[in-house]
């Protein structure tokens, strides 16, 4: 008798994609809903999920806007949806981790012809967000950002201790963003650059936010003292995925 060699599930991690289930299961792509990576929705589960990686189906994470729970690799994707999409395969007699690769087992087995239009919407998928794959590491030059003084409005006025700041988790992320104002717009600064006309300089301080499961710098956080206005604007197009936020605290 033959023997056979069960998929781990890392083979199908490697096999099948997040994009290509979700849309299988009546998952539907939303375009307009994100520019850096793809959203896709599905309409009886009133669910948004947003997929990392999405030409990399091995390295494929999600998560559920909204959720802190639901989010993960293939695997989390299918074992959170066995009582939903994958009801027919949420078998009480199977443990969870065998429903599972049932779903899995079954999706590889349909013929390709009938997942034709799938793959080809997930193709599209992919050549779209091609650029957004190959997002810059972070580095202080996409922001204009200086380093960080010694003496700083963190230290100084937050009593934020310095030898935090020097640990491993801030060192070379906490920075320090300098602007000036020409006719209303703001203008960065790098290193020790001046402004040409001796405009007055201000100085934030911008720090890392990482969401959820994303291992890399997506919105810096910059602060100061004297006005109080919120500013967003992406850097660097979709090349880099980056964005910064501004936000500067009133004061008497």
């Amino acid at each position: 008798m033959p023997s056979y060699n069960q998929p781990s599930f890392q083979d199908y991690r490697s096999r099948v994609s997040i994009i290509e289930l979700a849309l299988h299961v009546g998952y539907e792509w939303q375009p307009k809903k994100g520019k850096t990576l793809p959203v896709l929705y599905h309409p009886d589960l009133d669910e948004h999920i947003v997929v990392k990686n999405p030409k990399d189906s091995a390295s494929q994470v999600y998560f559920t806007t909204g959720s802190y729970s639901d989010r993960g690799t293939l695997i989390n994707f299918v074992s959170n949806r066995l009582t939903t999409c994958f009801s027919s395969f949420n078998n009480p007699n199977r443990s969870p981790a065998q429903c599972i690769n049932d779903v899995l087992k079954d999706y590889l087995g349909i013929l390709p012809e009938r997942k034709q239009s799938v793959k080809k919407l997930e193709d599209y998928i992919h050549q779209s967000f091609h650029e957004a794959n190959s997002e810059k590491e972070f580095s202080l030059e996409h922001f204009k950002l200086s380093k960080l003084p010694a003496k700083n409005y963190l230290t100084q006025e937050r009593c934020i201790l310095p030898d935090l700041l020097s640990t491993t988790q801030f060192s070379d992320t906490v920075a320090l963003q300098r602007v000036y104002f020409t006719e209303g717009k703001p203008i960065l600064l790098g290193g020790t650059e001046q402004p040409p006309n001796g405009e007055k300089i201000v100085e934030n301080i911008a720090f890392p936010y990482i969401p959820g499961m994303a291992n890399q710098l997506l919105v810096l956080n910059c602060e100061q003292l004297h006005l109080k206005v919120t500013r967003q604007a992406q850097i660097g197009g979709t090349a880099s995925g980056f964005l910064i936020r501004t936000k500067h605290l009133l004061v008497d």
